[in-house]
């Protein structure tokens, strides 16, 4: 597995933390926002707070830019080294920084939650129409919608390349956890792969889409 390097998808200096640490775990996150990775890197590096990102953003659908491909991972910051992505508010800062230093996290460029309005589709408050194709209906309302944009099948086939690569690379178990509750395993640091919102009950990523679901179960 090759991540891929490009300057669009980095993280500037001092916008990470530069430090080598033990990797144990993975965390799933989506980015709420479009496919594009490079608007999603763009927005970490203009954060007046700093050091917000994840190791890892894999492109969802291609947009007029036509600047990447759906599909493609890029190392966003060196995987060994760390920057503030889970985050568990609920923990003392020592022990959220503890978390961030063995945690790799992998971005899904994706809107996440949707509303239905009047039987259209919409992300990021009503701002973005999300045609009906693109819509997942779980069938029951989970952490405030019953309606998520859907991850593409290029988008969870480089995310199964990319967690059996990090697997083999720290041994990382791949073994399937359920991502969508908080979890107290998750928060004490065992070893696996975990979604945003084991960690915090204020967060929809990843959902509980089947597709997902499945890729997970199968690597």
């Amino acid at each position: 597995m090759i991540l891929l390097q490009d300057n669009r998808a980095k993280l500037n200096a001092g916008q990470f933390i530069a430090e080598n640490c033990v990797k144990t775990q993975i965390v799933l996150h989506h980015t709420v926002g479009s496919g594009n990775p490079f608007n999603t890197v763009h927005g970490w590096n203009t954060d007046t707070q700093g050091r917000v990102g994840t190791a890892i953003a894999i492109a969802g659908r291609e947009d007029k830019t036509f600047s990447y491909k759906d599909g493609q991972a890029f190392e966003v910051f060196p995987i060994r080294q760390w920057a503030w992505a889970t985050n568990a508010r609920s923990e003392t800062i020592n022990h959220r920084i503890a978390m961030e230093k063995r945690t790799i996290g992998i971005e899904l460029c994706n809107y996440g939650q949707l509303v239905q309005r009047n039987g259209k589709f919409f992300a990021l408050n009503g701002l973005v129409e999300i045609p009906s194709s693109q819509v997942v209906d779980l069938g029951w309302v989970w952490r405030g919608s019953r309606f998520y944009h859907a991850y593409t099948p290029a988008q969870l086939r480089t995310l199964q390349e990319v967690l059996r690569f990090l697997g083999r690379q720290f041994n990382i178990s791949l073994k399937y956890n359920n991502l969508f509750q908080l979890d107290s395993r998750a928060l004490k640091g065992e070893n696996g792969v975990w979604g945003h919102c084991n960690f915090r009950l204020d967060k929809s990523d990843v959902s509980p889409q089947p597709q997902l679901i499945q890729a997970l179960k199968s690597l």
